[in-house]
């Protein structure tokens, strides 16, 4: 508002009214608008000249100026500007929490919570004073020490580290942004269940039962297991021989909110020999996993028993096709089983009671039994003699003889 006053009368005397004046208002504090605003006096005779300003998108916050500008009357009045006067905009900030947005995490893993900020009229408002800060009912807080101004876009962030994170309860958690700056007017916003934290299962001491042994002995593997959210939680045992493929050996799912030991029995085949490693891992139903270190055992070959089944005792006519059978079985006892079928055993024979020939090679049949027929000639000396048999040269069974058994050789004279 502002009086007009006739500045040469000798009295005080206001302008008349109707007569007309216009108001300029800068912008950004400097320019003014170009489309000045048009008025009238209001009231005839009292020079009050009132103007209701309410600023629209195109002028910026901040300190701003106005003056008012009277035309004048060629009969009466000289045209005349009133002095700059100053006034302030101020605006409304509005935060708006971008990330994160439902998200899952597990401890230990560093947050990005990130808002932006833009004002009434949608204009980008950067280098205000933002606060962003991670909630829980009941729970966990973060307050985050710095806000990161990423400088374009009206974009502010920051971490919550994975050392903090690790440390938090889970759960759901409400993610808030406050901001503040000089002509604003201060606004806050809260993203409620921004991002749920859960935790990875625990697996700790994993131990199998034998670090050493037969390929045919039974294996358990222990691991304890315990998952303080009380998810249900798959538990799988892997393993792989030298460097080759991780396979998969077995698995459950349970839930463990206490610790809990989980236990697999596992048979393995000729084809595990060698060293081999296994480990578990853990999968909870928010996709956390877990897994424990490799540990390593060494499959061997299983030992054997050779056991008699019959040649023992005979007598064998060297001159013409007098034949003998010598037969053993070959017992697994590391599956306390027959030995399987195809398994490599060897028959030895002294030739003179005491030195053995190179020996006859032959397989075991399908009840883990092994035969030769044995047909002398004149190689093998007319007196008594001896024969022995053994799992030799073959991969899933280590070299054992058997005992050596007595026959006698008669010859023609």
């Amino acid at each position: 508002s502002v009086r007009i006053r006739d500045s040469d009368a000798q009295t005080t005397t206001y302008v008349d009214g109707g007569l007309e004046e216009r108001i300029w208002i800068t912008t950004n504090g400097s320019n003014y608008n170009s489309e000045n605003i048009v008025l009238t006096s209001l009231l005839p005779s009292n020079g009050f000249l009132n103007y209701s300003f309410d600023p629209g998108c195109s002028f910026a916050t901040g300190v701003q100026k106005w003056k008012a500008q009277f035309f004048g009357v060629s009969s009466k009045y000289k045209a005349a500007n009133s002095s700059e006067y100053v006034f302030t905009i101020n605006g409304s900030l509005n935060p708006i929490v971008a990330a994160p947005n439902g998200t899952y995490y597990s401890r230990g893993q560093s947050i990005l919570l990130r808002g932006n900020l833009t004002d009434e009229c949608s204009n980008v408002v950067s280098s205000a004073n933002a606060e962003l800060n991670a909630s829980q009912a009941g729970g966990s807080n973060y307050i985050c020490p710095s806000v990161n101004d990423e400088g374009t876009g009206g974009w502010y962030n920051c971490t919550v580290p994975a050392a903090s994170t690790q440390s938090m309860s889970t759960g759901p958690y409400n993610v808030s942004m406050a901001a503040s700056k000089q002509y604003y007017s201060s606004a806050s916003t809260i993203r409620t269940n921004a991002f749920n934290l859960t935790a990875k299962p625990a697996l700790s001491n994993p131990w199998a039962n034998l670090i050493n042994a037969g390929w045919g002995s039974t294996y358990i593997f222990n691991v304890t297991v315990n998952d303080p959210e009380n998810d249900f939680v798959n538990i799988s045992l892997w393993k792989r021989i030298g460097a080759g493929n991780w396979q998969l050996l077995n698995s459950t799912v349970s839930q463990f909110f206490a610790p809990t030991i989980v236990s697999f029995s596992q048979l393995f085949a000729c084809g595990d020999i060698g060293s081999n490693s296994y480990k578990f891992n853990a999968t909870d139903a928010s996709n956390n996993t877990n897994e424990t270190s490799e540990n390593s055992i060494t499959l061997a070959q299983d030992g054997v028993v050779i056991g008699l089944v019959s040649g023992t005792g005979k007598n064998i006519t060297r001159e013409g096709n007098d034949n003998d059978t010598f037969k053993i079985y070959a017992y697994d006892t590391d599956r306390a089983a027959y030995a399987a079928e195809n398994s490599n055993v060897t028959f030895w024979i002294t030739t003179d009671g005491s030195n053995y020939d190179s020996g006859n090679a032959t397989q075991t049949d399908a009840s883990g039994n092994a035969t030769t027929m044995f047909n002398p000639n004149c190689a093998y000396q007319s007196t008594s003699q001896k024969w022995k048999a053994g799992t030799f040269g073959d991969a899933c069974y280590a070299s054992t003889n058997s005992s050596f058994y007595t026959f006698r050789i008669k010859g023609q004279l």
